[in-house]
């Protein structure tokens, strides 16, 4: 979702984005990070240059910018994810925040502490969760005015 709203971000109002894969030349040119070696089918082998130029195209980490206005966006991620590395959405939230003279004020991050890549399994944390983003959710379609 991030990379598809960085390349089109008209095409969104809102972007609700769960334990993204934010910064995916990093991720896949280190085969020691959790799934590097089996997504380079998916993604691209960073390793070869004319695919490293295109994974760098459209990565959401590398293309951010103070000239690429992004829609707002609710970006979560998990302690325990054993997919996702909890840093990687933080650091990609954190250079977002930066390239914008404002900080960004619609962009929210929230880190889970229960629960891993699918979220909490039982509990009250998965309705609080659940709720929290769809406040958010409904929040942004009524500042859009539709």
């Amino acid at each position: 979702m991030l990379a598809t709203a960085a390349l089109r971000p008209d095409l969104f109002r809102a972007v609700v984005a769960e334990v993204p894969l934010t910064d995916i030349v990093d991720t896949e040119i280190d085969f020691t990070m959790p799934y590097a070696i089996q997504e380079t089918a998916e993604y691209g082998d960073p390793h070869i240059a004319h695919e490293y130029q295109y994974l760098r195209s459209y990565d959401p980490y590398y293309n951010l910018g103070a000239d690429r206005p992004l829609p707002p966006t609710y970006v979560d991620n998990a302690i325990d994810d054993g997919q996702v590395l909890h840093y990687q959405p933080a650091r990609y939230v954190a250079q977002r925040r930066s390239c914008t003279a404002d900080h960004d004020p619609e962009l929210v991050f929230c880190t889970r502490t229960v629960g891993g890549h699918n979220g909490a399994s039982h509990g009250p944390g998965v309705a609080e969760e659940a709720a929290f983003r769809l406040a958010w959710i409904l929040d942004q379609v009524r500042r859009s005015g539709s």
